[in-house]
């Protein structure tokens, strides 16, 4: 007997494969559909046996396709003899003259459809392989395989139906027995391999989710809550938080401070305009006295452009739309000259010596002096400054020591509150003591006084930015005299009772809030999110006095929306200042020095009285007032819409556009006048100015009154 399902021999009788462990039946063969097959094929009658052909290769199957079977005319049935041996003996076919060509007359496979495939691929090819595959391998193989093979093509690498072959490939046509032997006997050991591969690839799936898994921050978090000591999670925590919160600072610091104030090299294009609308002209008219209403708009537009120490600049006023009065200026600091051009007067440019203005006493010494020194100092300070990515990686290397001796720490579950919102957070309490606050110091000290890279920073930034006035190495010399005497008094930095903090954390590992408090002092930051919603506190305490700051609004996609006040706690007592709300505030924007968004600022009737009886009923109306700011800024361009609002109604409006380039070179004009030149000319071109002027006031709509009164302070009369 063989086993049904890997095809090994096996001794009759025998109940289970040796092989692979099957269990087996006497009857396993005997009542499936192929041996029925085989028993009906033995009972037609034997026909005359064709001319010999040679076998078809291998390479070229014959086989029609599994979705249109060939359908072989089904021979007569005449009256049956029994065979002369058993059925399960199938020699005797091969030994006929039509053996390899008899027909099948199960052509369409009828019998076979939805049986297991495990029943007919390893098993019966490789117990019948040399009997009856030879006798029917034209036919049956080519006819059933590329029909069986497709049914249960998905049983990998044989030992099944598909003898190895993929779903929808023909199995070779009317193969030697022993050959299909041969590929049976194969079957159980590819079933063996395939099965190995599929447990290697689920291992490798698995293991890749566990890392995906695991790199992921709320995973991440998670293991290490539930799996950390409170210090250990403490410090996890802090690490990963304030990496981001510092590399945020630095952000702020390069875009706004280190290059968004350095001008030295940078071409600013400005466009500021100033709108009053009705509501303005008569807030005026009622409280000023003076109607305003011809005022529809002032404009200040130009350039600003600083290259290789030299500054040019351009302006231009408008009034209502009309060009009044154009100047232009460049400034070289090393002649310490400026020089200066208004088309209305004069073409030329006047030679402006500040050293000669300051000898004529047109210029104070000091503010020559201090004013010079300040501009050039100021650029250059800012150009040299260290860029903030090596700022902060000194920075977090002197948190990480402070936080790393930080182990008194313990975790519980709370539940933070502020402006109506509640949620209940992990809370990490750390208690610091005067004997941990000295071990800190001590740790911070003896690092930076072996810090090469910190003296390198201070060393070259010094040098950089104040030049040949003070010593880089000095500087540095200081401060190392200062860290060691404060590491040889250490013991003397003493006080009573703990300083206690409270982090709370959320799922995700992010601090949510913190409030550090001692025996007299608080400082508190909170923002608890309950789905979008939030509530927001900001406190600064020194026993009851300080500055509060609450809110509340959704949180978007980085965008916040809310309404916020600013108050001041004073005797336990708070004083709203200011009604703050915000539209889509951009919060990823804001952490990069950027802004995005809208936000309105109002007074309250608090603030206002603080400045006195002296505003009276003006104070009430004031109070009604609101600054509005929309827009985006970054760092190629500014693009804001301020608006003044009274009773929500637009008192002003102004725009203010600033585009940013890289400088361009400004070269010393080439038509100059000294002073005294200029000033000849301009005298004798005086009158022909003030006509001019007086002309476009009239054009843009100024009331000759005004224009009298400009006339009368030139003239005298």
């Amino acid at each position: 007997m063989f086993c049904p399902n890997c095809g090994t021999k096996l001794p009759d009788g025998t109940l289970f494969c040796s092989e692979c462990g099957s269990k087996l039946a006497q009857d396993a063969f005997a009542n499936t559909p192929l041996a029925e097959a085989v028993k009906e094929e033995a009972a037609q009658p034997q026909q005359p046996a064709p001319a010999q052909q040679p076998a078809p290769q291998p390479s070229q199957p014959q086989a029609p396709q599994a979705s249109q079977p060939a359908k072989q005319p089904a021979p007569a049935q005449p009256q049956q003899p029994q065979p002369q041996q058993p059925a399960q003996n199938y020699g005797q076919y091969n030994q006929q003259p039509n053996a390899g060509q008899y027909p099948n007359p199960y052509a369409q496979g009828a019998q076979y459809q939805g049986q297991n495939a495990n029943a007919y691929g390893g098993a019966y090819n490789n117990q019948y392989g040399g009997q009856y595959n030879n006798q029917y391998g034209n036919q049956y193989n080519n006819q059933y395989n590329n029909q069986y093979n497709n049914q249960y093509g998905q049983y990998p690498q044989g030992g099944f139906a598909n003898n190895g072959y993929q779903p929808g490939q023909n199995a070779p046509q009317g193969g030697k027995g022993k050959k299909q032997k041969a590929a049976g006997g194969k079957g159980g050991k590819g079933g063996k391999k395939g099965l190995l591969i599929g447990i290697i690839a689920a291992v490798v799936v698995v293991a890749a989710g566990l890392v995906l898994a695991l790199t992921s921050k709320g995973v991440k978090n998670a293991f290490m809550r539930m799996f950390s000591s409170p210090a250990k999670y403490y410090k996890y925590v802090e690490a990963e938080n304030l990496e981001e919160t510092v590399g945020d600072l630095m952000a702020v610091y390069d875009n706004t401070f280190r290059d968004g104030m350095d001008l030295s090299e940078q071409s600013t294009t400005y466009d500021v305009s100033l709108k009053l609308d009705q509501a303005g002209s008569d807030f005026l008219k009622a409280y000023v006295g003076q109607d305003m209403s011809w005022v529809k708009s002032i404009g200040l537009s130009g350039t600003l452009n600083n290259k290789d120490g030299m500054t040019g600049y351009d302006a231009s006023l408008a009034l209502n739309g009309t060009d009044l009065v154009d100047l232009s200026m460049i400034y070289n600091p090393q002649q310490q000259t400026a020089y200066v051009k208004t088309p209305l007067v004069n073409d030329a440019y006047a030679e402006l010596s500040l050293l000669n203005m300051m000898q004529n006493g047109m210029m104070p010494m000091y503010m020559y002096s201090e004013g010079m020194s300040g501009y050039n100092a100021l650029f250059g300070m800012l150009a040299k400054l260290p860029e903030g990515a090596r700022v902060g990686k000194l920075a977090l290397k002197y948190i990480d020591i402070a936080v790393d001796n930080l182990d008194n720490v313990t975790k519980s579950k709370e539940t933070l509150t502020a402006s109506g919102v509640s949620k209940q957070y992990t809370t990490l309490t750390v208690t610091v003591d005067a004997a941990q606050v000295q071990k800190i110091l001590k740790a911070v000290g003896e690092a930076m006084l072996e810090d090469q890279e910190l003296k390198e920073l201070i060393v070259g930034t010094v040098d950089d930015v104040m030049g040949a006035s003070v010593s880089g190495n000095q500087t540095y010399s200081n401060l190392k005299q200062q860290i060691q005497y404060t590491l040889q008094y250490i013991y003397r930095i003493t006080f009573n009772g703990t300083i206690s903090m409270k982090v709370y954390v959320d799922g995700k590992g992010d601090i949510i809030g913190r409030e550090i408090t001692d025996s007299y002092t608080t400082l508190r930051y909170m923002m608890p999110m309950n789905g979008s919603n939030f509530g927001f506190e900001l406190a600064y305490l020194k026993g009851t006095d300080g500055i509060v700051v609450t809110g509340s609004g959704t949180k978007v996609s980085e965008k916040i929306t809310g309404t916020f006040v600013i108050s001041q706690s004073y005797q336990g007592v708070k004083y709203d200042m200011l009604n703050v709300t915000t539209d889509k505030l951009d919060w990823a924007q804001a952490r990069k020095g950027y802004f995005s968004g809208k936000i309105t600022i109002s007074p309250t009737m608090s603030l206002l009285n603080m400045a006195g009886s002296e505003l009276g009923s003006l104070a009430t109306e004031l109070s009604k007032f609101a600054l509005s700011i929309e827009g985006t800024t970054s760092s190629s361009k500014m693009d804001l819409t301020l608006s003044l609002l009274s009773n929500g109604k637009s008192f002003a409006s102004g725009t203010v556009s600033m585009t940013y380039k890289k400088g361009t070179k400004v070269a010393s004009p080439s038509n100059v006048l000294t002073t005294q030149e200029y000033g000849t000319q301009a005298q004798s071109s005086l009158p022909t100015f003030i006509q001019t002027l007086q002309n476009k006031l009239q054009s843009s709509g100024v009331p000759k009154e005004y224009i009298d009164q400009l006339s009368y302070m030139i003239y005298g009369h």
